[in-house]
């Protein structure tokens, strides 16, 4: 029976089952900062990003698709600012020449679709967020996605 040849990682060398740079390689240059609603994950990124990162923020898709908010879009506009997302993230899977990416989310699902990035995750408490989507004016509703998320998605 002939041997399983395995590839290499072009970067690290480390031996894999796929083809180009393995996982971790790959997504060495992405940062996902995770958190719940209000947590300040667009200001430290924002903070931290250089001139040519690319920044993926589901809000800021939205409002380049049209939506007249920095949140709580149209209902219509949001199935096309997630496919767009997707889109972006399903390419960030891909070698790229990107200095780095920088992924703003609340939501855990996305964390599994980019493995070996870089992970921050703000703690902020479910009180402080609900003070500072006031302080923004965002309405009441907002304490609920908070709640919600501390519910569900805190790991």
């Amino acid at each position: 029976m002939p041997a399983r040849s395995r590839t290499r990682c072009p970067r690290c060398r480390a031996p894999h089952g796929g083809t180009g740079e393995c996982d971790s390689c790959r997504h060495r240059a992405v940062t996902i900062v995770y958190g719940p609603p209000c947590a300040g994950k667009t200001t430290y990124v924002t903070q931290r990003a250089r001139p040519g990162d690319l920044v993926l923020d589901l809000d800021a898709i939205a409002q380049a698709l049209g939506s007249p908010n920095d949140h709580g879009h149209p209902p219509a506009l949001i199935p096309f600012a997630i496919e767009a997302r997707d889109a972006v993230l399903t390419r960030l899977t891909r070698a790229h020449e990107l200095r780095h990416a920088w992924v703003i989310t609340s939501r855990a699902d996305v964390l599994a679709r980019l493995p070996g990035a870089q992970l921050v995750t703000l703690d902020v408490p479910a009180d402080e967020c609900k003070r500072r989507a006031r302080a923004a004016g965002r309405p009441p509703r907002w304490d609920a996605h908070i709640d919600r998320w501390w519910r569900e998605y805190r790991s």
